[in-house]
């Protein structure tokens, strides 16, 4: 999702951006050159947090696919304007949370300046810039990027002069420019540290919700405790196959490669690549392979050390 503030000739505060009611001439030909203008109502697509049910947020918006990426943009002039609402949250809840955004501006408008907009979310800005052309004149773009100072460079790069003719290569150049300012957007400090904190919260819960306590003997025992209560109980080996699928940890099939000074059990040579079981749960570390059955057990405390005793690259 990409949004798209329009300023108009003079202008170069947020408020002006927010408060123009419709688009110009210029800037209608800039969105059918950018995209598919698509009804919302009913619209299948990927529709960026906008209403495809009632109409609240536009009846219509700008779409389009770029190399497998579905792109809706938040059109300033296409979302809803309110008369003698000075902010238009009704506008800058949907761009004013956009990554990236971009500034179309018609001739004659002001030097863009980022300091001019007040968002905690907007990371990237690149300003399109209509100049003046001849009636017998190609209609053409100037382009220029500012971006917040821990977001790192991203391509295509701009030309010397920054100027484009409205043609396909600059509508694919400027599509992959978004696209890449929004991935770009991803590494910065604050959204980097916002995705930690949720892969986090996400593990914890994978964690809570698939791991147990109880040891196999217990899980073995106590699903068969109405039929084993007079009986005595006989132990017996688990499968290997059983051992791994059960509650107790979580599995991956890895290739370990072992590098070894000394002579290991069970393996022809050093350097040896082999394939086996990797279980992680609350309290242990291990691996399993059909050969030697296990490789090494540790605590979690100690893992290091079973990662430097084995000298082993999981992948």
């Amino acid at each position: 999702k990409i949004g798209l503030l329009y300023c108009k000739k003079g202008q170069s505060l947020e408020e002006e951006m927010y408060n123009n009611a419709t688009a110009s001439p210029e800037l209608n030909e800039f969105l059918d050159f950018l995209g598919d203008r698509v009804r919302m109502k009913g619209f299948q697509g990927y529709r960026a947090q906008l209403d495809n049910k009632t109409d609240t947020t536009g009846e219509h918006s700008i779409y389009t696919e770029y190399n497998d990426c579905e792109i809706m943009f938040h059109v300033s002039t296409l979302l809803p304007y309110q008369d003698n609402h000075k902010q238009q949250l009704l506008r800058k809840r949907h761009i004013g949370n956009d990554i990236v955004t971009v500034i179309f501006q018609d001739p004659g408008a002001k030097p863009f300046c980022a300091k001019n907009i007040r968002s905690q979310f907007q990371h990237v800005f690149v300003v399109v810039k209509q100049l003046h052309c001849s009636d017998h004149q190609a209609t053409q773009y100037k382009v220029s990027v500012t971006r917040s100072y821990d977001v790192p460079f991203f391509g295509p790069p701009i030309p010397k002069d920054g100027v484009f003719s409205k043609d396909d290569e600059f509508r694919n150049f400027l599509l992959a420019k978004l696209i890449n300012a929004e991935n770009a957007g991803h590494h910065s400090k604050k959204f980097n540290t916002m995705a930690t904190r949720t892969r986090r919260q996400y593990l914890i819960d994978l964690a809570n919700s698939q791991c147990s306590s109880q040891s196999i003997e217990q899980v073995n025992v106590s699903r068969f405790d109405g039929i084993l209560a007079k009986k005595k109980r006989k132990t017996h080996n688990v499968p290997m196959q059983s051992l791994l699928t059960m509650r107790g940890a979580l599995a991956w099939t890895v290739s370990v490669l072992l590098k070894s000074e000394k002579p290991v059990p069970m393996v022809e040579e050093a350097d040896t690549i082999i394939d086996c079981y990797l279980g992680i749960s609350l309290d242990s570390v291990v691996l399993i392979c059909e050969e030697s059955k296990f490789l090494g057990l540790k605590m979690i405390s100690s893992i290091y050390s079973l990662h430097h005793s084995l000298r082993c690259c999981c992948t």
